[in-house]
């Protein structure tokens, strides 16, 4: 499962890396139920909609992941991203 997920991860990255957009939106939703509990899905899902431009969205995001780890450091980074 782990190898999975950090394939998954890895593919995301590629793709919001190269602006397809669409089609990493559509890989996270397809594949909720696999990421949903790992910090990476609040991580990459709150990108999406920062590169989207949908700011709370992606605040709502990263504030449901500190839930599940407060002291993360990617999250808290970019919660100070979005707040700036």
């Amino acid at each position: 499962m782990n190898n999975k997920i950090s394939s998954l991860k890895l593919k995301l990255e590629e793709l919001i890396n190269s602006d397809n957009i669409y089609e990493a939106k559509s890989l996270l939703l397809e594949n909720k139920e696999i990421l949903k509990n790992s910090i990476d899905y609040f991580i990459l899902k709150s990108l999406i909609h920062y590169i989207e431009g949908d700011y709370e969205e992606a605040k709502i995001n990263l504030e449901e992941g500190l839930s599940y780890n407060p002291y993360n450091f990617e999250i808290n980074y970019n919660l100070i991203i979005i707040y700036i």
